[in-house]
């Protein structure tokens, strides 16, 4: 395989790689050897260069490319340990993330999501707008207290 041309790819004076990568903009085969050299991380479905810091509005893009059309991230809202994550509130990843509906309707049709979607809707007031993602309004978890005997 021949390395990638980014120049070619991004041309331009002060040109530079765009903050989330994703197969729109390169063949998968080349960001996963990008990846392999070192030169981008995986995030969710895409890809971001090296010297790109995490944030939430990244965590917020990149877990919106997993949704099956693009206006449904008007439709979900990421709650729970998903909303801890993106909002940087010291969790780890989730394994599984979870959404709820932003308004009343069926969940079925997101059932090809690799996400848990929670029945019901959550109140706007419950709810902020990350890079165009609905996002629950969390807390950070408290840590369980110790049991004295």
């Amino acid at each position: 395989m021949t390395p990638v041309d980014l120049a070619r790819l991004f041309p331009g004076p002060g040109a530079h790689l765009p903050d989330l990568l994703t197969t729109a903009d390169m063949p998968l085969a080349q960001l996963m050897g990008a990846r392999l050299r070192g030169e981008v991380y995986a995030l969710e479905r895409g890809f971001v260069p090296i010297d790109i810091p995490e944030t939430s509005a990244l965590r917020a893009r990149a877990l919106a490319l997993a949704l099956p059309e693009p206006a449904d991230s008007h439709r979900l809202c990421a709650v729970g340990a998903s909303a801890r994550w993106i909002r940087d509130l010291d969790v780890p990843r989730p394994l599984r993330h979870t959404f709820q509906g932003t308004q009343r309707h069926r969940t079925h049709r997101w059932s090809i999501l690799d996400a848990t979607v929670l029945p019901g809707a959550i109140p706007e007031e419950r709810r902020t707008r990350i890079a165009g993602l609905w996002v629950e309004l969390t807390e950070p978890e408290s840590p369980t207290p110790a049991h004295s005997d």
